[in-house]
């Protein structure tokens, strides 16, 4: 690249010997913008400020810039700066394990966050070179580059740890690195053996380190793998994100059909009958289906976190929808059909509670839910009734309480009954005394709070739960105060074997609780 060449534009040609007076030589970087003096000058201004005259550490700017460098598709600024780490000191296998150091994933960005959660002031000093500190550094800034799910966080992070002027120049330098790989990849043919830096380091460094040669030449095609991966995690996570909107609006849609039915099946004489069909065909098959998806989706990819969450989401609505369903179906079946049949199994009510609590942590990740277990929880119950019970007033305990305070489950046995409770603090105040007797009639709610909305409860769930506990032979009480609401429900150990079914298999037999 000339100076003297008569085409080159003046402007261009100061601005050449700018750069030479400062790096000695010419980068090849600036070659494509010779003959447009404008961005020449900006992509020299931009050098200057965010990375030569930029303040933070010339070994930590080089060590940033190599590892951003992985993530462009040319080869230049990754082969360029990696010599520059050479003439600054570091040898061919520390430059070969910064390379070949892993992809921060979200795991390992979690475990840094948390391991300077307690920090509230900056450091002050920038992190000394080779410290925990500076590596966290590093790894959070590839994290800002990629934009991945906890970019947020680790911004956050930066800010807090280094403070604002540290952090302004580190985020100057990301924004600088990433306009300089968009430039290379517009300008694939400018070549890093042109430069000043291959030519005086390379081969020193590869020297001390033959694998560093392989990596550069290995580099491109596992960039374009890597790039290929997180394309599909994006679509996927995309098309997830889309699912459960949908899933959202079916589920919405079918709640506002059935309260519809609802209301005019009971002017019908025919109301059972016309019930059990909408129920059983319009309602069930794409609840069926839109559950069948979201596992499906859990299970192929269980390690896209953004994937995971719009699964759960799918989910979590989906078996809201069927808990209004199966309440609808069991009230049907108390007021027309002669009452809710139970089929007791040998069963452990320890065991029960256990499966229902781990089912409910799994809809709502971010609830604490405490579990205690008392004496021996052998009995005979229907297990797929009582799963049913405990799952509506779990339920309707994160409804009603607070999202940051816990959820407390007990079971206790006795001599000759079990109990199990419920406790939630209560999100809108304790439930009216007034109402309380009439809790568990079919239609009712126990507030008129705005919770109450947000479960989209048509006032069955509990009154499904009287009547299952008292098909057990059991009772289930209420409590509502200043401290929170509980629910009990106290059932004999051994229930009538009336109706029993040889088709339903119990949870489990009684044994030692798994692990809590």
């Amino acid at each position: 690249m000339s100076m003297d060449n008569p085409s080159t534009p003046p402007e261009s040609q100061r601005l050449l010997r700018a750069i030479t007076e400062r790096f000695g030589f010419v980068p090849p970087f600036f070659e494509p913008a010779v003959e447009t003096p404008d961005v020449l000058s900006l992509l020299w201004q931009q050098t200057l400020t965010a990375y030569v005259d930029n303040p933070l550490p010339a070994l930590f700017k080089e060590k940033l810039s190599t590892l951003l460098s992985r993530y462009c598709a040319v080869s230049y600024c990754l082969v360029c700066h990696s010599c520059s780490l050479g003439c600054l000191g570091m040898r061919g296998p520390q430059v070969l394990r910064l390379l070949t150091s892993p992809v921060p994933d979200e795991a390992r960005t979690e475990r840094i966050l948390s391991r300077q959660s307690g920090v509230r002031t900056p450091v002050g000093e920038f992190p000394s070179p080779g410290s925990e500190l500076e590596e966290d550094v590093l790894q959070l800034s590839s994290i800002v580059y990629l934009r991945q799910p906890s970019a947020a966080a680790a911004r956050e992070y930066l800010l807090r740890v280094l403070g604002r002027t540290h952090y302004n120049r580190l985020v100057a330098l990301i924004n600088y690195v990433k306009t300089c790989h968009g430039w290379m990849e517009a300008n694939p043919q400018v070549s890093y053996r042109m430069d000043a830096r291959y030519q005086l380091h390379f081969e020193p460094l590869s020297a001390e380190e033959p694998g560093l040669a392989r990596y550069f030449e290995e580099h491109l095609p596992e960039f374009a793998r890597w790039q290929q991966e997180q394309e599909k995690a994006q679509q996927t996570a995309a098309v997830a994100a889309q699912r459960a909107e949908e899933a959202e609006a079916t589920v919405g849609l079918l709640e506002k059909q059935l309260l519809y039915a609802m209301a005019e099946l009971r002017r019908s004489s025919e109301f059972a009958q016309v019930l059990m069909a909408v129920v059983g065909h319009d309602l069930r098959n794409p609840l069926s289906a839109i559950l069948s998806a979201a596992n499906l989706l859990l299970r192929q990819q269980p390690d896209n976190r953004q994937g995971v969450k719009a699964a759960t989401r799918i989910i979590s609505s989906a078996q809201r929808a069927s808990r209004l369903v199966t309440d609808l179906l069991d009230f049907t079946q108390a007021r027309l059909g002669g009452g809710i049949p139970v089929h007791p199994t040998t069963s452990d009510i320890h065991l029960l509670v256990h499966y229902v609590v781990d089912e409910l942590r799994a809809a709502h990740p971010t609830r604490t839910f405490e579990v205690e277990y008392h004496g021996d929880g052998a009995g005979m119950w229907d297990t797929d009734r009582l799963q049913q019970v405990l799952g509506n007033l779990l339920a309707n305990a994160v409804v009603h309480s607070p999202e940051d305070s816990p959820i407390h489950v007990e079971a206790r046995t006795f001599e000759g009954e079990v109990s199990v409770c419920v406790h939630n603090e209560n999100r809108d105040g304790p439930i009216p005394a007034k109402l309380l007797p009439h809790l568990f009639e079919p239609f009712r709610r126990g507030t008129t709070a705005p919770s109450a909305s947000r479960s989209r409860s048509i006032g069955l769930g509990l009154y499904v739960v009287e009547r299952l506990v008292r098909a057990h032979h059991g009772r289930v009480e209420v409590e509502s105060d200043a401290r929170g609401t509980t629910f009990c429900m106290h059932l004999p150990r051994a229930t009538k074997r009336d109706g029993l079914s040889q088709n339903t298999p119990p949870l489990a037999s009684s044994g030692e609780l798994p692990a809590h």
